[in-house]
């Protein structure tokens, strides 16, 4: 059984599922990012969540809190259906919401390098009350409707920013020693991305063979190691795009380690849909926000649609 409940009015900024996912069920086939904010919550069952650099074990009444432009993956069990909550909300939107909290700062969960947080029951209870009404007003269509939905998103942020850091989840990164094996691995490549970075290098850096380095890591992360060391440097590349220091694009290329500005632009391309050029010409006003520092607009995922995540 696969019971979808999604609500999205056209061109909204909020996006909101509910959803069962069947057991077997697959997602998105590799991890990912967007520059949207993202609430994913547990209702019934677990996940592993792959996010940054680290994956989580998240189970019933845990919450995942995902900044914009963070690579990620939602990787289900296959024995067992999943039952899930997926708020998804673009950050130029959300700064102006922010503008009118002044004795709160609604994104700060967001930027906090808190990931994961378990709920207690009365927030849960609070979230899928919250998330049912934000769906029933999405789906009647009635005159402010989206004026509703937005402020019970505002208000469940509130309750969430009064809350997380009470709320952390420190032993919920996986501790396996395959994962051991992974997690090194994802800090040689952060620390390295610059470097002529290949299969036989992280092969010959690990002494693991290349077939079980592309399983490993997909098992755990949603990537293979190349999708991630080019996810790693096109973030990187985005940061420099829309700085103020107005670097070129050959340099930000070179800069981010890609060889070559034909390979920079072909992978930039197949990551984000625009070449780095358009990307910094539609989107460099959008990333200094006053009101809210660090909080930027952004668009929803290319490869994945909320409801699918």
């Amino acid at each position: 059984m696969f019971n979808i409940c999604t609500g999205k009015y056209e061109n909204s900024p909020i996006t909101v599922s509910r959803q069962v996912m069947p057991k077997g069920f697959v997602g998105v086939p590799n991890g990912h990012y967007h520059e949207s904010y993202e609430l994913f919550y547990v209702i019934h069952g677990y996940i592993n969540a792959f996010i940054d650099n680290k994956t989580y074990h998240v189970s019933d009444g845990c919450m995942v809190i995902l900044n914009s432009l963070i690579p990620h993956a939602h990787i289900y069990p296959q024995d067992i259906e999943v039952e899930r909550i997926c708020i998804s909300f673009d950050r130029e939107f959300t700064a102006r919401m922010a503008s009118f909290t002044e004795d709160i700062n609604i994104l700060e969960a967001f930027h906090s390098g808190i990931n994961v947080i378990s709920c207690p029951v009365s927030l849960r209870k609070f979230i899928e009350d919250t998330v049912d009404k934000m769906l029933t007003e999405t789906n009647n269509g009635k005159q402010g409707s989206a004026s509703v939905v937005a402020s019970l998103l505002m208000h469940l942020l509130i309750v969430i920013n009064r809350n997380f850091r009470n709320l952390e989840l420190h032993q919920q990164v996986l501790n396996t020693p395959a994962y051991a094996r992974t997690a090194g691995i994802i800090e040689y490549i952060r620390s390295n991305y610059t470097d002529d970075i290949s299969l036989d290098s992280i092969s010959e850096k690990f002494n693991i063979s290349r077939y079980y380095i592309i399983k490993l890591f997909k098992r755990y992360t949603g990537f293979t190691p190349i999708e991630y060391v080019n996810n790693v440097r096109v973030l990187k590349a985005i940061e420099l795009l829309t700085s103020k220091e107005r670097k070129t694009v050959n340099d930000i290329g070179e800069l981010v380690g890609f060889n070559s500005i034909t390979h920079f632009g072909r992978v930039f391309k197949k990551v984000t849909g625009v070449s780095p050029q358009k990307y910094r010409t539609v989107n460099s006003h959008k990333f200094r926000v006053p009101s809210v520092p660090g909080n930027d607009a952004g668009t929803e995922c290319r490869q994945c649609s909320t409801s699918r995540c």
